[in-house]
């Protein structure tokens, strides 16, 4: 997956191995997939993938099973370390590998329920559209990616998570944290980032629903958190982000 091609994948860009934030929402990002999906009928950017339905179930990677009762840290730690291996990957099998563990912590139907809030799509846009909201992740994370092969305590560590209890009929949430130190930490010490991920209960598992970075601090531990979500997830502008346990 590595290249020294610039690409902007809805607001981050990679050149030579670095990574430029530029607001990157996923908002945006399936806004542009849906218009590629109306525009060309099929998506011609995923022409030659393997686009089927994702379910959610009980997975087992990186020494950890993610069942019903795995918790969010689990979870993040098999996506961080499937992003490793995706990055690294050197041939299609290593990539396609990595890229069904990937799957396997999403959230589909959360996903598809935000694509399909921004345009009217069919079942097969919103199958596209999936499968590229989540092959875009390993492109978000991965000028970090040294930092996620860290064992499970020390990734831990580095992680806030808040968790917010669905009222009845509603999904739990779970807002996450993580400081990623620079690639070259020690000639720029103070140019570590937060990435941000959001997660659903769905089918009772923990899954991953949004992948990003949070531009308002470098360190969630000097942060008042929780922090706000980004303006275009809010559905309701007004609306306070809600309070949750840790």
């Amino acid at each position: 997956m590595k290249t020294n091609a610039l690409s902007t994948l809805g607001g981050v860009r990679r050149k030579a191995g670095s990574t430029r934030v530029v607001g990157w929402t996923l908002a945006l990002m399936i806004a542009a997939i849906g218009a590629g999906t109306i525009a060309c009928g099929r998506n011609a950017k995923l022409a030659g993938h393997d686009i089927r339905d994702v379910s959610v179930g009980t997975i087992s990677a990186y020494g950890k099973t993610l069942d019903q009762d795995a918790t969010v840290q689990e979870v993040l730690y098999v996506l961080l370390n499937a992003v490793a291996d995706d990055y690294e990957a050197t041939d299609k099998v290593e990539r396609d590998k990595a890229m069904e563990i990937q799957f396997g912590v999403c959230a589909p139907a959360k996903i598809k329920r935000a694509l399909a809030g921004l345009r009217e799509l069919g079942e097969q846009e919103l199958k596209e559209g999936l499968y590229d909201a989540v092959r875009h992740w390993t492109p978000i994370l991965a000028f970090y990616s040294h930092s996620f092969r860290d064992d499970f305590d020390t990734l831990s560590d580095r992680m806030h998570v808040i968790i917010s209890e669905g009222k009845e009929g509603q999904q739990a949430e779970a807002d996450a944290y993580l400081n990623v130190p620079h690639p070259n930490a020690e000639d720029n010490p103070n140019a570590g980032a937060v990435a941000r991920f959001f997660l659903v209960k769905e089918q009772g598992y923990w899954r991953v629903w949004w992948v990003g970075w949070e531009t308002t601090t470098r360190n969630w531990k000097e942060a008042h958190l929780p922090l706000r979500k980004p303006a275009s997830l809010l559905k309701d502008k007004g609306k306070k982000h809600p309070k949750g346990n840790e």
